[in-house]
């Protein structure tokens, strides 16, 4: 999170520097607002898709398990399958 606030400070500066302020300034930090929201969308969005993977093979390879041991004859014992 340091990055981000060294980077909002560079760009305050900078705005600052070339005399960007009121309304322009403004609409700079709605600017970057939108932006940062987009970004952060696309990886919740890309992150939930993983989380999703990763629950469906834990699924399959628990129903996996379950009918090895079945076929084996053997208990299956492992917690994680409860």
């Amino acid at each position: 999170m340091e990055c981000m606030t060294t980077s909002l400070t560079r760009l305050q500066s900078i705005w600052s520097d070339i005399g960007i302020k009121g309304e322009k300034l403004q609409q700079r930090y709605g600017c970057l607002s939108d932006h940062v929201s987009t970004v952060l969308s696309e990886m919740i969005a890309k992150e939930e898709g993983h989380r999703k993977n990763i629950v469906s093979n834990i699924d399959h390879y628990r129903s996996s398990i379950r009918q090895m041991s079945v076929e084996l004859g053997q208990r299956c014992t492992m917690e994680v399958l409860t």
